[in-house]
């Protein structure tokens, strides 16, 4: 029975994206079909390690769709059925984090996934070190978007200035 789930959930998701309106609606269905498919399979599943794994695959499409939240509570649950996916569902967490713009928290869970699970180290502490990157590089900007904004404000004033007749 969980084989004919599966079988009709990747026929859901092999559909091509249609990005007109009315596609885009046709995919939001076929997105909560998907997610349908995915529930009747972790209903079906026969051990705990089966549902960690499919909890993982749900929150694997719903960070795809955006919705982090939800995905997160679905990582949660594949750590609670699998204790052994704690590295695999604290890197997916990190990469929901750094879709979510989460970086500083993305970094956290690469780090926890290094620490938890060796087969997903490598990965883990690539992706930490791009992200920590990405923040030294929002850090710059920041700091350079403040010094220009304060040149702005100075040069704003000087031109005042000069338009009174100060």
């Amino acid at each position: 029975a969980a084989i004919r789930v599966y079988k009709g959930l990747r026929s859901v998701m092999a559909t091509t994206i249609d990005t007109t309106e009315s596609g885009l609606i046709r995919c939001a269905l076929q997105a909560a079909e998907a997610l349908g498919y995915y529930d009747k399979a972790l209903e079906l599943a026969s051990s705990d390690a089966q549902r960690g794994r499919i909890c993982l695959q749900i929150a694997r499409a719903l960070a795809s769709s955006g919705a982090s939240g939800k995905a997160e509570e679905y990582i949660n649950k594949a750590i609670t059925f699998n204790p052994d996916l704690t590295g695999h569902a604290y890197f997916q967490m990190a990469n929901v984090l750094t879709k979510a713009h989460d970086l500083k928290g993305a970094l956290a869970y690469c780090e926890k996934a290094a620490a938890a699970d060796i087969t997903v180290a490598n990965r883990a502490n690539q992706l930490k070190e791009a992200l920590s990157k990405a923040i030294e590089q929002q850090a710059n900007n920041a700091k350079a978007n403040a010094e220009y904004q304060e040149y702005l404000r100075k040069k704003k004033a000087e031109e005042d200035f000069w338009k009174g007749g100060k």
